[in-house]
């Protein structure tokens, strides 16, 4: 798994957090702890798909995207 950069925009450490919902999709995200700046991956309940990987590949793709930076 990768490590998870600071925030962009305060330079907080950012979180990561799972959180499911009603329909059973499962929300993946990385959260700034002190700004609350957010990037997410949903995982949908209808994507019939093996769950342990899907949730291992959904935790690197959320904190990739989270690792993004524009002058990169």
């Amino acid at each position: 798994m990768q490590e998870i950069k600071r925030c962009p925009f305060c330079g907080s450490p950012g979180m990561t957090y799972i959180r499911g919902t009603f329909s059973g999709d499962v929300e993946f995200f990385v959260c700034c702890t002190k700004c609350s700046t957010k990037k997410s991956v949903t995982l949908r309940s209808s994507q019939n798909r093996k769950y342990f990987l899907d949730v291992l590949q959904a935790m690197d793709d959320v904190i990739g995207l989270w690792n993004q930076r524009a002058d990169e």
